[in-house]
């Protein structure tokens, strides 16, 4: 399977709109298909952020998920890479803000690329 550089975001906000929706059922199912992608875990120059982006929606799944201690690994691990000598500082400041955002933001403002409310109306409401 392919697998695409949104995915991990894809999963997380689908699993959301669903708990918004009422449905817990395919909140979970997207969360935990969002927490099984798979990633590269080798050595990767930290400044790419790629990767921990990524590892920033499965760490924000596993708390929706109520897999808090393996959430709170995955941003402890960010945080002390944040705190490596030689990292250039928007960098860190960039992992730092992921830690940040995934641990203390309410939910419509976890994801690093901006506010991103939900709302849900019913046909009757729109």
């Amino acid at each position: 399977m392919t697998v695409d550089l949104e995915d991990d975001r894809r999963l997380y906000h689908m699993g959301r709109l669903h708990e918004k929706l009422g449905d817990p059922d395919s909140a979970r199912e997207c969360w935990e298909r969002c927490v099984a992608l798979g990633h590269f875990t080798g050595y990767e120059k930290a400044y790419w952020n790629r990767e921990w982006t990524r590892r920033h929606y499965q760490a924000l799944s596993l708390h929706k998920l109520g897999r808090d201690s393996e959430a709170e690994a995955y941003f402890d691990a960010m945080e002390l890479l944040a705190r490596m000598p030689g990292l250039p500082v928007a960098a860190r400041d960039e992992i730092m803000g992921l830690v940040e955002r995934g641990r203390f933001a309410p939910d419509d403002q976890k994801d690093p690329a901006g506010f991103a409310p939900i709302e849900v109306q019913t046909a009757a409401e729109a």
